[in-house]
């Protein structure tokens, strides 16, 4: 079928005035309704035969034409032209094509539509149409109703993702500040003024550590004074890898403090973790009178200290000694010392290389335990006193106390009787040790925590406990049941020598205080009143029942 569109109204006009002579029918039709909208010719060969012969090419008083939309356009058509049926045609207005009203056309569904159909169609077409529109309106349904399941459960699945996924992201972020956090101090991260130094040293223990495996060895005389250089830079070498920082790192007797590490039960692998994992440190507080840093790993086991170069030498001097004393008494209250390092490191612009020794020793005082006081004992009285807050009890808790305090608050350590014997024995044996090695000036720090009463009692006396690098010692009553304290001890200090200077600050002290009070005094002057001090700490009546 030819379409010609763009008729004008005139056309129009003609056309029906020929065809309201030719069929009466359209004369019931009005002609303005009739919009100039379609026109089309149809040829014989394409012309449609009704079964009763006549042809029905062309329908002058309604067309319907199917969209792309699946909508068709019907005309609106009058009451009395719904109701004939044309018979015939006139011949002359075969190839003429009937014309629709697109002013007044209206948009029909699919439905509307059928059930046009079916109001002017036979029953059997009718029945035939009603099943097609009530299967089509039961597929509708269906379609639509598991259309809005799927939506539905789209957002369902995409909400319960997006949950899951906040959940994992929230869970990432407490994971990551819990392992960035300290448990005490300040942390020591970048911008810190001692960030450069600290990333230095955990950088070469890391790589120094590592480096000494292999099979273990009887350790000989060259061993205690074999040292081993690295050198740090950016781009890094085949026996350093590449660093933040330019710097040089000296590793002292490796092989030695690897035997010392195993015999103070530490496993490799756990001391680099519990060092070099995160590279995290902790700094608490600003250094004390001998101008030492102390730096916490980051579960607080260890604790890296700054030393002068004269404790340098005289740890490398009384390494022999103190080793064979490790292997003797694993017991010892004495620091544990797991190794001894230098860096080499640019400082300023115009002040050259400096040099930085310090040593890897242990933390008397456990992570997980609330110290509620702790002192520090020497067995002198002069100067031997700290001032102490009384409006800001949390403030006195982190205050280190000292003999004049002990003093005062007339404190002792509760032990039963075996246990004190022997605690007295293994001090004993310690302070023995740093007489003969020239060393003073040390002191016995203690930490003191309290515990509920486990109301239990004994069968057999408890002895010293050592584990973890630090010294537990449960109080207990003349008949070894428990007390509320637990203490934690360890002497610290002991690598200060008795020098010419030292002997010279006993001579200057000499003239304003007693001798037996002044901390600078000859090594076995020392040892001896540091012991006394201590032993008459322990309760009165069970060193009477041990003598």
């Amino acid at each position: 079928m030819n379409i010609v569109s763009n008729i004008n109204e005139n056309d129009l006009a003609l056309l029906w005035s020929e065809e309201s002579k030719t069929n009466p029918v359209s004369k019931n039709l009005d002609p303005v309704r009739l919009a100039p909208t379609v026109c089309s010719k149809q040829s014989k060969s394409s012309e449609e035969i009704s079964p009763s012969g006549n042809s029905i090419s062309s329908l002058p008083i309604a067309a319907i034409t199917a969209t792309s939309n699946t909508s068709l356009h019907i005309d609106n058509l009058d009451s009395a032209s719904e109701e004939v049926l044309v018979p015939n045609i006139n011949s002359h207005s075969r190839d003429r094509i009937s014309v629709m009203n697109n002013r007044s056309t209206t948009l029909l569904s699919q439905e509307e539509i059928g059930q046009r159909l079916v109001a002017n169609a036979p029953m059997s077409s009718i029945s035939n149409s009603k099943s097609f529109i009530n299967t089509s309106r039961t597929l509708t349904q269906n379609e639509s109703t598991i259309s809005t399941q799927d939506a539905i459960n789209t957002e369902l699945n995409r909400m319960r993702t997006s949950i899951i996924a906040k959940r994992e992201r929230e869970r990432k972020r407490k994971e990551f500040l819990e392992d960035e956090r300290v448990l005490v101090g300040n942390k020591v991260s970048e911008g810190h003024s001692n960030y450069v130094m600290a990333y230095n040293m955990l950088t070469g223990i890391r790589v120094s550590v590592s480096r000494c495996s292999g099979i273990m060895k009887p350790l000989t005389e060259v061993d205690f004074r074999t040292t081993k250089k690295l050198a740090f830079d950016i781009s890094g070498s085949e026996l350093t890898p590449s660093s933040k920082y330019d710097f040089k790192f000296k590793d002292y007797a490796p092989q030695v403090f690897r035997s010392l590490r195993l015999l103070f039960g530490l496993d490799p692998a756990d001391y680099l973790v519990s060092l070099t994992s995160k590279y995290i440190l902790s700094e608490l507080g600003s250094p004390g009178k001998s101008g030492s840093f102390f730096y916490y790993s980051r579960d607080y086991k260890f604790i890296i200290k700054t030393i002068h170069h004269s404790e340098h030498r005289q740890l490398r001097r009384i390494l022999p000694q103190y080793y064979n004393h490790i292997k003797e008494n694993p017991k010892t209250l004495i620091s544990q010392f797991y190794g001894l390092h230098r860096v080499k490191m640019p400082w300023g612009r115009n002040a050259g290389l400096r040099k930085v020794h310090f040593i890897v020793m242990n933390n008397i005082f456990p992570p997980a335990k609330d110290i509620r006081s702790q002192y520090d004992l020497k067995g002198s009285l002069a100067g031997r006193i700290t001032r102490t807050p009384t409006t800001n009890s949390e403030l006195a808790r982190t205050i280190v106390l000292k003999d004049q305090n002990w003093l005062k608050e007339e404190k002792t350590l509760k032990l039963g009787p075996q246990k004190a014997k022997d605690f007295l024995n293994q001090l004993r044996s310690d302070v023995d040790l740093l007489e003969r090695l020239n060393i003073m000036d040390y002191s016995l720090l203690v930490g003191i925590h309290y515990e509920p009463n486990r109301l239990k009692k004994n069968n057999t006396p408890e002895t010293l406990m050592s584990f973890e690098g630090r010294s537990e010692l449960r109080a207990t009553d003349y008949l070894n049941n428990d007390l509320d304290e637990v203490y934690y001890v360890g002497v610290i200090d002991c690598l200060t020598n008795y020098s010419f200077f030292k002997k010279v600050e006993t001579l200057w002290r000499s003239l304003s205080h007693k001798r037996a009070e002044v901390s600078a005094v000859p090594p076995m002057e020392y040892g001896e009143r540091f012991y006394q001090f201590v032993r008459n700490s322990v309760d009165s009546h069970i060193i009477k029942k041990q003598c």
